[in-house]
């Protein structure tokens, strides 16, 4: 309907209207005088009218499809993504279907807690610091860390955001956060690998079922010239220059798959060089079992360990005859020997004949090092009463004991016990540990000194009472140069190789030691030798005879 219609129209609606009886009711009397007025104004308020309900019947078909889309975007949120609501005291009281089901809680077990015991200790003094931004009004946004029921770390992407009442006044937060653990193991594997790929040590991922190459390091890659990132792809252990078939390699790894053993060690000989092969298996989770091989050139090892041990003792060599020349001529001269010396003079050269002497000291004990670790020093073995070394060892340290106010005691020496040991080297090892522990003793304590025998060893421990050894030195305490630091206000300071010489010597033996040690109560270091028991048979019939 046109303008001119609709106005036309509405002028034969009022000209009836006006001329009827109704007039006064629609409140229409004298329109006839004034209806060339009226029909224009009442023409526009009813466009207006019309216009308002077209506009009216808009704005609700806009209104109905936005809520429609929000609708649809608050569902895919959900889908999609982990929300959860806590209120202003910060326990939770709502959680979505996806979180409860990352979380692996029953929801009952979830509403009403605290939504801090959602996240690991390690990482909850961070999030109290986030939640206190939220209280302020602020939103936050970073990564963060769950734990679910399994113990398990779920690393998420997460925004907070704070939610007010009309007043303004804070009434709890929302957070919605994305599961990225799979991709922030992605970044842990892709660093790993990096750093693997700058190990010497070749390095290789093989699947526990396939036996197909899932990781060579570089070194591995270039070994078996498989050099490029993908190159040993599709390729299986077969393809290795180990010399191994499948079938042969899973039998030689039968124990590791049957679960019987932890770790595999193999060794394998390729052109002329030794390797050793440490295979172990990890669960890789989403890629099934996986077996990890670490291939060490023994090689290589061996011969960097040979041009060690040469240097040093080619160092300690050169070393030992100026340095016993200068102890010699230092002592010569405090001796009187070239005339009288100040006693300014005097202090310094004391000085310098104990420094000397115990550089002397050090290089002895490198060579006797490393000639026992060669093999290089013969070790006489007779079959000894080991309470008569014990009693001589006592005998021999008696001085030690006096100087530092310290008694050794003595338990189980009165049975002959026998064992195949060198007498001499044993003497040292005893007199080693004795003397420290008279160093680390109170005054005035004791040191006992107990004597035990098995069926297959005998075994003596020297323990104090002093000032023990803090647990992290106990576990390197063997190693060269090693020296505990032990508050005890000890007078002497040694060369740090004692007690790795000790180690070496009963090693040698066939022995083992071991320390044990509470700071503040004190240490004990336990030697086992070993018997044999055809050796003791025969000991006895020879004694039966005579």
């Amino acid at each position: 309907m046109t303008l001119t219609a609709a106005k036309q129209t509405l002028q034969v609606i009022l000209t009836f209207l006006a001329s009827t009886q109704l007039s006064p009711i629609f409140g229409l009397d004298g329109l006839n005088e004034h209806l060339q007025y009226t029909i224009p104004l009442t023409a526009v308020l009813l466009v207006l009218f019309v216009s308002t309900l077209i506009l009216e019947r808009r704005r609700e078909r806009i209104q109905d499809y936005s809520n429609h889309m929000f609708a649809q975007a608050t569902k895919a949120l959900f889908e999609h993504s982990m929300v959860c609501f806590s209120d202003r005291d910060g326990n939770l009281s709502f959680i979505n279907d996806k979180m409860v089901a990352a979380l692996g809680r029953p929801l009952d077990e979830l509403i009403g807690k605290p939504e801090i015991e959602l996240f690991p200790e390690a990482e909850r003094l961070r999030v109290n610091r986030i939640l206190r931004i939220a209280a302020n009004g602020d939103p936050w946004q970073g990564e963060l860390r769950f734990e679910n029921a399994f113990g398990k770390t779920i690393w998420i992407s997460a925004t907070i955001m704070p939610f007010a009442d009309a007043t303004g006044t804070h009434e709890g937060h929302f957070v919605v956060c994305t599961d990225i653990t799979k991709s922030k193991e992605s970044e842990t594997h892709k660093t790993i690998f990096n750093s693997l790929d700058a190990l010497q040590d070749q390095v290789l991922l093989v699947d526990a079922d396939t036996l197909a190459i899932r990781y060579m390091n570089r070194s591995a890659r270039v070994f078996n010239e498989m050099q490029g990132e993908t190159r040993y792809e599709s390729k299986t252990i077969a393809d290795l220059r180990l010399g191994f078939t499948g079938q042969a390699f899973r039998a030689a790894i039968e124990d590791l798959l049957n679960d019987t053993v932890n770790i595999a060690e193999l060794s394998v000989n390729v052109e002329d060089r030794e390797f050793e092969l440490r295979v172990q298996a990890v669960d890789a989770l989403d890629e099934g079992l996986q077996l990890m091989i670490v291939m060490i050139d023994l090689t290589a090892w061996n011969e960097a360990e040979r041009l060690r041990a040469q240097f040093v003792s080619d160092v300690s060599h050169e070393l030992r005859t100026p340095m016993t020349s200068i102890k010699g001529s230092v002592g010569l001269i405090l001796s009187g020997g070239s005339g009288e010396i100040p006693e300014k003079a005097r202090n310094m050269l004391e000085i310098a004949y104990r420094n000397a002497d115990r550089l002397l000291d050090l290089v002895n004990d490198l060579l006797d090092l490393e000639k026992i670790t060669d093999g290089a020093v013969p070790f006489d073995l007779e079959y000894v009463n080991v309470s008569d070394l014990l009693s001589e060892a006592v005998l021999a340290n008696e001085g030690f004991a006096q100087r530092f106010d310290v008694k050794y005691v003595v338990e189980g020496a009165g049975v002959a016990k026998f064992a195949e040991v060198d007498r001499d080297k044993t003497i040292q090892v005893l007199s080693n540990l004795m003397s420290n522990a008279a160093k680390f003793s109170k005054p005035g304590g004791t040191i006992d000194l107990r004597l035990k025998v098995d069926v297959d060893h005998v075994s003596i421990e020297v323990e104090d009472y002093g000032c023990g050894i803090p647990p992290a030195q106990c576990a390197n305490i063997f190693d060269r140069f090693s020296q505990a630091h032990r508050d005890s206000g000890s007078r002497t300071r040694g060369t740090g190789l004692g007690l790795a010489i000790v180690k070496a010597i009963i090693e040698r033996h066939g022995g083992r030691i071991d320390v044990s040690s509470k700071v503040g109560q004190g240490t004990k270091f336990t030697i086992e030798f070993p018997v044999r028991q055809e050796t003791v048979e025969e000991h006895t019939a020879e004694n039966s005879a005579a």
